[in-house]
């Protein structure tokens, strides 16, 4: 009867699919509607109903023998999608994972995107696979960034048939954020991924000269939705925690003996009774007014789910940026943000680490809003000194606003960051305006303009600035025009990140792209294009580092790829650089020729790997690296990935500062198991081992995740020496582990 069921929506969506440039939402006061992913609801019948689904990989633009149908559906509280999926029989729904806020970029999925206010530029995105794991994530600034610890409260189910599987959305009003009126006009997308045909498809696509094209708002269906209940939505979710702490510490007499705290204080209150009970107390509250402003309050913030950092292995004088991985300062991060450069002004994760030092936060508070096309935010935190480590309590703000113009998502913004500390050591701002115009559907214009401020430094004004043109499409020429300068004086290093100080630089980058619809495994996507990039110093105009290379892309049908980049570098390198502690290289110019070959298995199969080796000169010596990483998905319940990181340089014995040996060695290993019961229930180990400072890491995290709203963590870090028995003095196995059990549960009113 079910299938029947399906099979009448199929004949009946061809009648009523409409393609109109703004669709008003079919209403329904009181659907009768059980989430079971199976549209076997009368309601389902009167929906607004598309089913034009185009592909957007491994070709762009091709129509499907069997596409697709969306049904959206909407009540005063909640919007409904169902969403039918056809399949070949020979080859069921691919399902890699069950775990909650996973990608799911493996999987066979259907993702809603909404754009909420029709800004043209971000959106709020539902992921659900073919077993019903949910993943939700913000897409910001058409997709040049992706925040995943974004998370609300929404259903979904899914259901298989025999040649189809289908799946129901219910998504409430009081999880979307949008300008409150009798009638809300929002953009909407929908994708479908089928793994084992390699396949994307999306409806609508209106442009291809975009990119990326599947998170672009260029590709957006208005709908008008009626008579939208406004509610002001309030969430309160309290937690509790208790840790464990292992240290191994050495006495004056170079003993190692072991530290425990059980449990962790983080002296906000003298009195150690109280103290215990604050320092593992904490909670989280967020208010919705009108759907229009969210204030977010956080009070001893504690961040134990958080996976550990990547190992990076960087053969360059210049620093890298870590991403951000806490959810408080993910959540609306796309506002905050002001990346494209070789610069952040506000870098979320100089907050609460002084020196390299972990500090302790009291808190903070976030407002954020909306008023037709004009945003703000305002962020604030404050952390606790630590008088042992001569470190001063901080107070850390940030103010961002952007008035948005135009149909393609053009704006004009300003930001502000400000660090201020408790005691002498003053105060450190920074002030930037920035932008973005779209000059047409396939030009874009962007600029900044920044300026610091220190009570130490009384310099004039001399600020930071810089202007890119970036021109592209799917098929044909790309060309990409930079400019920026950074005087010697500008300094955003205490709540931003910048790569490459006191440097003028102009980038060119341009290329040929071709799109094909090949028969077989052939080639869909070709490209060729050059890279040039110079650099001078600000204060004096000399040359500081050039770069040229040619880059080769070419993809096949099934997702293989194969990348080839041969780099010409020339670096002026004005200080003696110890790349480790037994090799430095001296100051001087050094021109280097590299090859660099990276070759990829796609994710049309149930394992996928990729290799990169790259051979060459490396500042007067001979470089090696190859990098390569294997996964394979047993089945949903059990998921495996393997990385190796391999990188040797051999130098002149000149080189060498301590020993004998003239080469440099870091190699880096890391393998991650997933393992799910069942979409509630999870579990997950990293390991890291350095090969070259023979420490491993460990951290496992256990999720039990029964209800929205609802989280329990067991989380396990370990760190481990492994050659402690080869020092002197002998170092025990264990350098330090933590253990965390945390338990969360949200209150709300909606």
């Amino acid at each position: 009867m079910r299938l029947c069921t399906s099979l009448f929506l199929l004949t009946f969506s061809t009648l009523a699919n409409r393609l109109n440039a703004q669709d008003s939402m079919s209403f329904n006061s009181a659907p009768i509607i059980k989430v079971d992913g199976q549209l076997n609801e009368n309601e389902w019948l009167s929906a607004n109903t598309y089913k034009d689904f185009l592909s957007i990989e491994p070709t762009i633009g091709v129509k499907v023998n069997e596409s697709p149908i969306i049904y959206l559906l909407q009540t005063k509280s909640f919007l409904y999608v169902g969403v039918y999926c056809p399949f070949d029989s020979l080859k069921k729904p691919f399902v890699a994972t069950l775990e909650r806020d996973k990608p799911q970029d493996d999987d066979d999925y259907v993702e809603i995107q909404l754009d909420t206010y029709n800004d043209k530029t971000n959106a709020l995105c539902f992921r659900v696979n073919a077993a019903a794991a949910r993943y939700d994530y913000e897409n910001n600034l058409n997709g040049q960034s992706r925040n995943g610890s974004w998370n609300t409260f929404w259903n979904a189910a899914s259901y298989h048939g025999k040649t189809f599987w289908s799946t129901e959305f219910k998504i409430p009003y009081t999880s979307l954020r949008f300008n409150s009126k009798e009638n809300v006009v929002m953009g909407v997308k929908a994708i479908v991924h089928n793994k084992y045909r390699n396949e994307k498809l999306m409806f609508p696509l209106i442009t291809s000269a975009v990119n990326p094209i599947s998170n672009h708002m260029a590709n957006m269906h208005e709908v008008k939705l009626n008579q939208i209940q406004s509610k002001n939505a309030f969430y309160f979710t309290p937690y509790v925690k208790c840790d464990y702490l292992e240290l191994s510490k050495r006495n004056s007499n170079n003993e190692y003996y072991t530290e425990t705290q059980v449990p962790i204080r983080k002296h906000f209150v003298k009195h150690s009774d109280a103290d215990n009970i604050l320092s593992n107390l904490g909670c989280d509250i967020k208010y919705r007014i009108k759907n229009k402003t969210a204030l977010d309050v956080t009070l001893n913030p504690d961040f134990a789910q958080v996976e550990a950092d990547q190992l990076i292995v960087n053969l360059s004088r210049f620093p890298v940026f870590l991403p951000e991985k806490r959810p408080f300062f993910l959540e609306n991060a796309d506002l905050f943000n002001s990346d494209g450069w070789d610069h952040r002004l506000f870098q979320s994760r100089t907050i609460g680490l002084e020196n390299g030092q972990a500090v302790p936060l009291y808190g903070g508070v976030r407002l954020n809003g909306n008023i037709n096309k004009f945003s703000y935010g305002i962020l604030n935190m404050q952390s606790r000194g630590i008088d042992a480590s001569n470190i001063e309590a901080a107070n850390y703000s940030v103010y961002r606003a952007k008035q948005r113009f135009g149909k393609k998502g053009s704006f004009i913004g300003a930001i502000n960051t400000s660090k201020i500390f408790e005691g002498d050591k003053g105060y450190h701002s920074v002030s930037a305006l920035d932008g973005e115009w779209w000059l047409n559907s396939i030009v874009r214009l962007s600029y900044f303009v920044a300026q610091n401020f220190e009570d130490n430094n009384k310099n004039a004004l001399n600020p930071a600035w810089g202007i890119n043109l970036l021109a592209f499409k799917q098929k044909g020429f790309v060309t990409n025009i930079r400019y920026r300068e950074y005087p010697v004086d500008f300094n955003v290093s205490a709540m931003g990140f910048l790569s490459v100080p006191n440097t003028r630089e102009a980038v060119v980058n341009t290329g040929y792209r071709w799109q094909f619809k090949p028969k077989g495994n052939g080639v869909t996507f070709f490209q060729i294009g050059n890279y040039l990039k110079n650099s001078w110093t600000h204060v004096d105009g000399k040359q500081n580092y050039f770069q040229e290379n040619l880059y080769i892309n070419t993809v096949f049908k099934k997702g293989y790829r194969v990348d080839i980049l041969p780099l010409y570098e020339r670096d002026n390198l004005s200080f003696n650089w110890a790349i480790s502690n037994s090799i430095t290289i001296p100051t001087g110019k050094y021109e280097m020729k590299q090859f660099e070959m990276g070759i990829s298995s796609g994710f049309a199969f149930r394992y996928n790997w990729d290799v990169t080796i790259i051979v060459g000169e490396f500042y007067g010596g001979k470089q090696l690296s190859a990098a390569g990483s294997y996964k394979y998905s047993f089945s949903k319940y059990l998921n495996t990935e393997l990385e190796v990181n391999y990188n040797q340089v051999e130098f002149s014995e000149s080189y060498i500062t301590v020993g004998t040996s003239p080469y440099y060695y870091r190699t880096v290993l890391s393998a991650k198991i997933g393992l799910a019961i069942n979409t509630k229930l999870t579990f997950n180990i990293y390991n890291q081992y350095d090969a070259v400072n023979k420490k491993l890491g460990i951290n496992a995290r256990l999720r039990y995740n029964p209800i929205e709203g609802t989280d329990l963590y067991l989380v396990f870090n370990h760190n481990a020496i492994t050659n402690g028995r080869e020092l002197k003095p002998s170092a025990p196995w264990v350098d330090n582990q933590l253990v965390s059990l945390k338990f969360s549960y949200t209150f709300m009113r909606r």
